[in-house]
């Protein structure tokens, strides 16, 4: 069987953020890692044989593969981006542990996005830092992300005990939230989503927040940031068409918005050069 990957460097654990255009689907051949690797997708979609199951993941889906567990990947074509966090299995094993293979799915579909992501941006950029704090800083981003993910496993769990979250609600919102990735440059309004969920308006808001973890609307102009984000370190657009493909006609209004969410303007986001 194929290993991929060695000893991972010191402190032991890496992030990035990697985006690209998948011209073809392509199918990489099984293998296993020696340390963790977690894949949270942004955009695209991909496909995972593992532990005898097929599974499709899109955006939103966190995939997790433990320490030589075997795992083929299928990445399908178009627009791929993800965040990949790898960690030595060492660290897993803390008084906020990572959660035992039988108490986690190989794809789950996390709840507050945005928390999680901002996490994840903070640890990106945190690693990139040498300094006497790095090491301490990096390992409690890596807690406070074992216990966040501890707590959205639990959150699922008793959502759909509940049955605030049954398979048929789970699969309507996934499917608006790759409606939602798919027209960042529409304006779509909570009564469009709803109508697409087969849902009233305030029972589709309410479920949304409940699954998601934030309002349908701040979903989506988070949504718009991410890819403005993307856009502005993997190309070469001006701001004011980056503005116009992630569905704002005034720049400057985008520029706040921009500003606002992610604490830098688009101009000085893209001279540091990181997500």
């Amino acid at each position: 069987m194929m290993r991929r990957g060695g000893e991972l460097p010191n402190p032991g654990i890496t992030v990035r953020a990697m985006r690209r255009i998948v011209k073809e689907t392509y199918t990489l051949p099984t293998h296993h890692h020696t340390y963790f690797e977690l894949l949270y997708l942004t955009e695209g979609r991909m496909e995972v044989c593992i532990r005898n199951k097929t599974m499709r993941a899109g955006a939103g889906d966190l995939l997790v593969y433990f320490p030589f567990e075997d795992h083929t990947e299928k990445v399908f074509n178009g627009v791929y981006a993800f965040t990949w966090i790898r960690f030595e299995s060492d660290l897993a094993q803390s008084s906020t542990s990572f959660p035992a293979p039988q108490q986690i799915e190989p794809v789950i579909h996390l709840p507050w996005p945005d928390r999680f992501q901002q996490l994840f941006d903070q640890m990106i950029l945190d690693q990139q830092i040498e300094d006497p704090w790095s090491r301490l800083i990096l390992h409690g981003h890596l807690m406070v992300f074992f216990g966040l993910l501890q707590r959205a496993t639990r959150f699922m769990q008793d959502h759909q005990q509940i049955g605030i979250i049954s398979t048929d609600n789970s699969q309507r919102i996934q499917q608006i939230l790759a409606h939602i990735h798919e027209n960042l440059q529409n304006d779509l309004s909570i009564r469009e989503l709803a109508s697409r969920a087969v849902m009233s308006e305030s029972h589709f808001s309410h479920l949304f927040k409940e699954f998601i973890g934030v309002p349908p609307r701040q979903y989506f102009i988070y949504a718009r940031m991410r890819k403005a984000q993307n856009l502005l370190l993997n190309s070469k657009m001006p701001i004011h068409e980056i503005a116009a493909r992630v569905g704002y006609e005034d720049a400057r209004y985008f520029a706040r918005t921009f500003r606002r969410i992610v604490g830098l303007a688009p101009s000085k986001f893209r001279e540091q050069g990181t997500l």
